[in-house]
């Protein structure tokens, strides 16, 4: 079966130190095990091997990087059904791992409370691969899921979303989890009208920001991406959070990342320690209530 997990962290073992529960906050579970039914609109198959075989090198890509929490969100290419990333979560353990999920507008109450009682504490609203969460039903179901502590979880383009979207979104009734950094326009630089919406919407604490999936935008070493990060955590360093985006699936082209690399370019980007235990450690504590 082949690893397509992780590349060693080159020579740095444990490249964050002395963060203390730290987590990776967006990770996907794949395997071929056929209780696990892949949807039939999906884009691509993953890769083989069975759920076991994958837990065990998600096991060993948060210990390389000396991490000891994550978050899985649900592939979309198993379409509605979060079964695969429940069990995941639930063979992972519940104290130090959660889930975000995939919902349409017509979850029920039951499904929302199962969900909650198996770890999920998010569901995604996709506007860059799609989905079947639209934002009407987003709003509608926002404050369903802020009584069972969840939020929405977003991907998009900022700088071609956040002015439709931004309105809605400071009275949108949950947390909303804005992944991949916005998903921002490299070339615009971090001055483009929607990424200064993201950032006035991050700085007043309206938003949480993951820094992530810079490997979808940027070349290694990823260093075109700094200035974003850092104006992310002058707006807010409360409410940002890290994710390495394992195992890289549906990567549309792109170059499938070195995980020593992503490390690389958060340290980089946050050279202070108590800075990056907040990133990696004390405010994904508060988000995902571990």
């Amino acid at each position: 079966m082949p690893d397509t997990a992780t590349a060693p962290v080159e020579t740095t073992l444990r490249p964050f130190g002395d963060t203390l529960a730290g987590c990776d906050c967006h990770a996907h579970m794949i395997g071929d095990d056929p209780a696990f039914p892949l949807s039939p609109q999906r884009a691509e198959d993953p890769a083989p091997g069975p759920l076991d075989f994958w837990l065990d090198q998600y096991r060993a890509h948060l210990a390389t990087l000396g991490l000891t929490r994550g978050v899985i969100v649900h592939s979309m290419l198993y379409g509605l059904d979060n079964a695969i990333t429940a069990e995941a979560v639930r063979r992972l353990g519940r104290d130090n791992f959660r889930a975000v999920g995939l919902v349409d507008g017509d979850v029920s109450e039951q499904q929302l409370d199962d969900m909650a009682e198996a770890g999920f504490r998010g569901v995604r609203l996709n506007y860059v691969h799609g989905g079947v969460l639209d934002w009407a039903g987003t709003v509608a179901l926002a404050p369903r899921l802020n009584a069972r502590g969840m939020h929405v979880q977003i991907l998009l383009h900022s700088d071609q979303h956040m002015a439709e979207l931004a309105p809605g979104l400071t009275r949108l009734g949950c947390d909303a989890v804005i992944d991949h950094m916005g998903w921002p326009d490299m070339a615009a630089g971090p001055g483009e009208t929607g990424f200064e919406q993201l950032l006035s919407l991050l700085g007043d604490g309206r938003i949480w920001l993951k820094l992530s999936g810079l490997y979808r935008f940027t070349d290694a070493p990823h260093d075109a991406a700094d200035a974003f990060v850092e104006r992310a955590l002058t707006a807010n360093p409360d409410r940002c959070i890290w994710g390495s985006d394992w195992p890289f699936i549906m990567l549309g082209g792109v170059r499938r990342p070195q995980v020593g690399d992503l490390a690389k370019a958060l340290l980089r980007a946050i050279p202070d320690q108590n800075l990056r235990q907040a990133v990696l450690g004390d405010n994904p504590t508060r988000l995902f209530g571990f």
